[in-house]
């Protein structure tokens, strides 16, 4: 299962690794992208690194996609998520820097 922190589908974080927090808290995420090197820190602690080198595949494996050789992206799209219809999840202060 892919926690907090986690780069979907190429670098999991467990649920001991992802810093789990009570319901209702507010945190504060950072995703740091340093040309194709990514770090996710949450409340200021790094919880993860990947690095989007050509040549890895997308796990579990899905036919139609293309692994990180089709997914180093210098432009495009913010997407924010939550899995379930009946989460409850609010987002705030969002901002994106030009690093």
């Amino acid at each position: 299962m892919y926690k907090t922190g986690s780069v979907y589908g190429f670098d999991r974080v467990g649920l001991g690794g992802a810093g789990v927090t009570p319901k209702g808290t507010w945190n504060g995420y950072e995703i740091r992208v340093v040309g194709q090197h990514y770090s996710v820190y949450r409340n200021g602690v790094l919880l993860n690194e990947f690095d989007n080198n050509r040549g890895q595949v997308f796990e579990p494996p899905r036919g139609d996609d293309p692994g990180t050789d089709g997914r180093r992206f210098a432009t495009g799209h913010i997407g924010l998520q939550v899995h379930s219809a009946t989460d409850v999840i609010s987002f705030r202060d969002i901002r994106i820097k030009e690093l």
